[in-house]
């Protein structure tokens, strides 16, 4: 006997819709890089514009929103 014929059925959930648009605006962008270099860390600037450090991180070092200047 197979080893999947024990398996229970999971039901498939739909993909969760997600909203296209971002949080943050490109004067935002501007915002955390000049912030930034000013001394602020990626933690307060995630805290101040309600997204992950990790974002912050990503905008500060150009990862994302490269045409943002």
């Amino acid at each position: 006997m197979p080893v999947l014929a024990f398996l229970t059925v999971f039901p498939v959930r739909d993909k969760v819709k997600r909203d296209s648009t971002p949080k943050v605006t490109e004067s935002d962008v501007k915002n955390i890089r000049m912030l930034h270099k000013t001394g602020l860390s990626y933690r307060q600037l995630g805290h101040k514009y309600e997204i992950s450090h990790e974002m912050v991180r990503r905008i500060c070092t150009g990862f994302c929103y490269k045409e943002v200047i």
